[in-house]
């Protein structure tokens, strides 16, 4: 199926904000927050892997974007993942991506429409 997206210039949406539990290891949840624009979509969806020289930096760094994005009509899910642990640090972000698409319906998303961004080392794993 072919998936067009076209988002208007003009048109901001208001956005919900959800912290959720995706993935667990051993006794640590591992957190995504969710940045839903509000309105009649179906909305393309961005996994968002932050950066932090592979040892620091968390899914908070870059709220002021993914609101911007989630406004323009992108639902963005921003992702905990084990640090300085790799390669085990590509497998929660490979198990986010999985996540994600099973989800995306219940977020008004397009589970064929989901891609990656990522800054930093995120965007190195991405």
């Amino acid at each position: 199926a072919t998936v067009g997206y076209m988002p208007s210039a003009m048109l901001v949406h208001d956005v919900d904000i959800d912290d959720v539990e995706y993935l667990r290891h051993d006794d640590k949840p591992f957190l995504a927050t969710i940045f839903k624009p509000v309105g009649q979509g179906p909305f393309p969806v961005a996994l968002e892997v932050h950066g932090g020289c592979w040892c620091r930096g968390s899914r908070e760094k870059s709220r002021p974007t993914n609101v911007a994005l989630a406004q323009r009509g992108v639902i963005v899910v921003a992702i905990d993942f084990r640090t300085c642990a790799y390669p085990a640090s590509l497998a929660d972000i490979h198990y986010a991506v999985r996540w994600a698409k099973g989800e995306a319906p219940s977020w008004n998303g397009v589970p064929e429409c989901i891609g990656l961004l990522g800054t930093s080392s995120g965007a190195h794993q991405a």
